[in-house]
């Protein structure tokens, strides 16, 4: 995987249970935020990374996440839900999402 490189992070973290993914993820933030990589839509990679963090943790679309990214987080939420580590009614948010 080439750092800052959202869709293959994501990825990885699909593949995580939950404790590990929001370990991983806020270690990723971390390094994100020393290294100022480039933005996609106006948000860098620390910035993306964030959100989809506070999605994990709250259960509900970041308001500055973009439609796209945020789209990206249902498969793992939809894992997440296999898991037992969310409620299906976290599936919710992405149906009324915009």
């Amino acid at each position: 995987m080439e750092y800052g490189d959202f869709e293959s992070f994501l990825k990885r973290m699909g593949q995580l249970p939950y404790a590990a993914m929001v370990r991983e993820a806020r270690a990723e933030a971390a390094q994100a935020e020393l290294r100022r990589t480039q933005t996609v839509n106006g948000q860098s990679y620390a910035a993306r990374i964030k959100n989809f963090l506070w999605f994990v943790e709250e259960r509900k679309r970041p308001g500055s996440a973009t439609a796209e990214d945020f789209y990206a987080y249902k498969p793992i939420a939809a894992a997440l839900v296999a898991s037992g580590d969310f409620k299906e009614s976290v599936l919710e948010v992405f149906g009324r999402a915009l």
